[in-house]
């Protein structure tokens, strides 16, 4: 079982995830102000629409980069304790994330992709949430990912850094599950399977 410190250092570390992410949207709100301020001035207009775009797609890039890294780390976890569905399912999103070999993607392209790594992720959730529900751990990376969507939603833009962050949230929760299942591994307790 994981100790209180770990726990607590992994929800820290959770926070600062969505804490990151609402302060990329607060920056994106002041620009998109400062366009409106500038309407009339066409060129000033579109130069800070554009810039508005060129810093979320580098938010959304900076996030891709960040969960893979975190995907794959928890691949490498859970192939040691013998976990590899779990492990398969995280290895296909990190994988995805950050694809290698491949040129530029059109928008059309990009759009399925995201909604299918939205979708994976949202169903290894649930898995995740069930795993620690098992081992009799606290679980809030899905209520979190829930008011980030809300709040997107609010701002009339795609929840796909929610998705992003949620990922993230459940690499980063898996430090504490594996510790667990380790634990009551050693411990000589085997636990039912919920798949």
């Amino acid at each position: 079982m994981a100790s209180r410190s770990e726990l607590g250092c992994l929800l820290q570390s959770t926070i600062g995830i969505f804490y990151k992410i609402c302060e990329a949207q607060k920056q994106l709100a002041k620009i998109k102000r400062r366009k409106n301020r500038h309407s009339n001035d066409n060129d000033l207009g579109a130069w800070g629409w554009q810039m508005a775009r060129n810093d979320e797609a580098e938010e959304i890039l900076a996030l891709e980069m960040e969960a893979s890294q975190i995907g794959y780390g928890v691949v490498e976890g859970l192939i040691r304790i013998g976990e590899l569905e779990l492990s398969n399912q995280f290895r296909w999103v990190a994988g995805h994330l950050m694809p290698k070999g491949t040129g530029v993607r059109s928008p059309a392209e990009r759009k399925r992709l995201r909604q299918e790594i939205s979708k994976r992720t949202k169903e290894l959730s649930d898995v995740v949430k069930a795993k620690h529900i098992q081992h009799h751990l606290a679980f809030s990376c899905i209520d979190q990912h829930d008011e980030c969507v809300r709040k997107r939603k609010r701002q009339k833009k795609p929840p796909y850094v929610c998705f992003l962050a949620l990922f993230i949230c459940l690499g980063s929760s898996m430090k504490g599950l594996l510790a667990a299942i380790a634990a009551a591994a050693a411990a000589g307790h085997h636990l039912p399977e919920i798949f």
